[in-house]
């Protein structure tokens, strides 16, 4: 049965966790994991119109940054990683937050024995798209 106190400390606990991704949120952008759209587009060379397609169809995703501005993981500007490979890969992750799916590509996984985005730099994409379906399935 809820009390008012047991309301009152949900509320704070959810302030709490609210602030810490926040933060959080804040270093990924001061360390450049994340990017602003000038920041995206001038590092791949390609149009807002571009981006804005590749989100549509789940190519690409985007964390809601301050000013509501997206800000989108640096690893789709990394050459070492096929772009192709990772769009595959965000797209079977379907419609899940961008906070998933960056945990996703970058929290080790037993069954690749490395990230997923370090399986990709190797070229292991059909092994990534399995894990992926996987942890959809979590």
């Amino acid at each position: 049965m809820s009390t008012p106190e047991s309301i009152a400390a949900g509320h704070a606990a959810m302030a709490e966790g609210r602030a810490r991704a926040a933060e959080t949120l804040a270093r990924r952008i001061e360390c450049k994991e994340l990017l602003s759209a000038v920041e995206l587009r001038s590092a791949l060379g390609v149009v807002q119109q571009a981006i804005d397609e590749a989100v549509a169809s789940n190519r690409l995703f985007a964390f809601e940054g301050p000013g509501r501005e997206p800000y989108y993981p640096a690893f789709y500007a990394d050459a070492t990683v096929a772009r192709s490979a990772l769009e595959l890969v965000a797209q079977e992750l379907l419609d899940l937050p961008a906070p998933s799916k960056y945990h996703f590509f970058l929290s080790m996984r037993t069954n690749l024995g490395t990230t997923p985005l370090e399986a990709l730099k190797c070229g292991r994409v059909d092994e990534v798209l399995q894990a992926a379906a996987g942890f959809m399935n979590t």
